[in-house]
């Protein structure tokens, strides 16, 4: 059924009588409130995003959330689900069980959201850009807030106020403009992938707004050498050279290849002369050496790389010991453990780690999800990312390091018109 047609068809009871205004903002906000106790505050932007832009569209869209939850792959989700809150209660109780389930079913909201961001109408969706744009303000204005109380906590930014420690209105003003900047990211991402069902008539302000946050976000890479944002970059920007061919492996091997060239040229061209320059800047020269040393293969010497990967093995050790039904169900208080038994920094060993070999319904449900992407090109390399930022990460950094990578080629697809999604140009009126 195709977007035109599903807009035409008849409301659902739940959309007579909410009409979708509000349900999402209420859930925004009690989802933003209960995270800001149990999360820093710089967790709630793009965990909150991904949250309003699931609810809305099931909100807005419940006949078709329930055709798609029928499917096969759907019921090995909520298998694993059933699993999970089983073991969480027996191990931390009720209501900690049903907290923990909710946070799981959270991380793995891309992939529902992935399977229904088509799924709306012209006027509907019109609606939830409006929204977003409400809250962008809403985040701004709290991001602000709390900018001074170490409660937003943003990955490889941590310490950008010591580059404007001598003017703290300047660094006030600097992660205002990140927070407006990632929120922004987030809004035309879903303006772009919908772009059949939008038209804009100020063609020409859409286009700069995307080059200045994307050169924005440039001066932010730069600014805080954050690694993994850096390789998104050179890697969104083959990307979009490469949009519009089929061949997603020749892809993947430009990719890879692109990898090497650039490993090669920061070792030996570009960190050298900059750790000199850096001179007595500490913070600067700890980010280069940290390139430096993972550029080099040395990250088991004391680096960062090196102590994340010392705590996935800490969770691989207690998925070799705990094979079956992994150890969730066994310790009641995570946090005396934590970074012991469970390493916190990689996703998918975790899971192996709290669920055994039961995790394999979850990969199982990830790779069902994944295989109908690959010939979907602008939502592949962002499903790409989500996995691969799960192996490395928890899931939760997903939108702060891999915006980069999939703008850039949505910037210019918009620039050139070319289909997305295999759908028509962007009806620019």
């Amino acid at each position: 059924m195709t977007s035109n047609s599903y807009s035409q068809s008849t409301p659902t009871l739940l959309e007579k009588r909410y009409e979708g205004k509000w349900i999402p903002l209420v859930l925004y906000v009690l989802y933003s409130v209960t995270h800001f106790y149990l999360h820093d505050f710089g967790k709630v932007l793009p965990h909150g995003l991904w949250f309003v832009w699931l609810f809305s569209v099931v909100v807005l869209d419940s006949q078709k959330l329930s055709k798609s939850l029928k499917s096969r792959k759907y019921s090995l989700f909520f298998i694993f689900l059933l699993f999970y809150f089983f073991t969480s209660a027996m191990g931390v109780g009720l209501s900690s069980g049903i907290n923990r389930t909710i946070a799981f079913a959270e991380v793995c909201s891309p992939i529902l959201m992935f399977d229904l961001y088509r799924k709306t109408s012209t006027k509907k969706m019109r609606f939830v850009v409006i929204f977003f744009v409400l809250i962008l303000l809403f985040n701004a204005y709290f991001l602000y807030q709390t900018v001074n109380n170490n409660l937003w906590g943003l990955n490889g930014l941590r310490n950008i106020g010591d580059f404007f420690e001598e003017n703290s209105a300047l660094a006030n003003v600097f992660h205002l403009l990140y927070a407006i900047s990632m929120t922004t990211m987030m809004l035309f991402y879903i303006v772009i992938h919908n772009q059949t069902y939008l038209s804009f008539k100020k063609r020409g302000i859409v286009v700069c707004c995307l080059l200045l946050i994307i050169i924005f976000f440039s001066y932010i890479i730069i600014r805080s050498l954050y690694m993994t944002t850096l390789l998104s970059l050179i890697m969104g920007l083959f990307l979009s050279l490469m949009y519009g061919r089929q061949n997603w492996i020749l892809k993947t091997l430009v990719i890879l290849i692109t990898f090497y060239v650039s490993f090669f040229v920061l070792y030996d061209v570009v960190v050298p002369p900059l750790l000199q320059l850096a001179g007595d800047n500490g913070v600067l020269q700890m980010r280069f050496e940290e390139i430096h040393s993972l550029i080099s293969g040395e990250l088991m010497q004391g680096t960062t790389m090196g102590a994340r990967n010392d705590l996935a093995g800490n969770s691989w050790k207690t998925f070799l010991e705990n094979p079956l039904l992994g150890i969730n169900y066994k310790i009641n208080d995570f946090e005396k453990f934590r970074y012991v038994i469970i390493g916190n920094h990689s996703q998918w060993i975790d899971d192996l780690a709290r669920y055994g070999m039961f995790s394999i319904v979850l990969f199982s449900f990830i790779y069902k999800s994944m295989k109908p992407m690959w010939k979907d090109y602008p939502l592949f390399p962002l499903f790409a990312i989500y996995v691969f930022i799960g192996i490395f990460n928890p899931v939760f950094y997903f939108i702060q390091n891999s915006t980069i990578f999939f703008y850039l080629p949505m910037l210019f697809a918009y620039l050139t018109r070319k289909a997305v999604n295999g759908n028509h140009s962007p009806n620019i009126v």
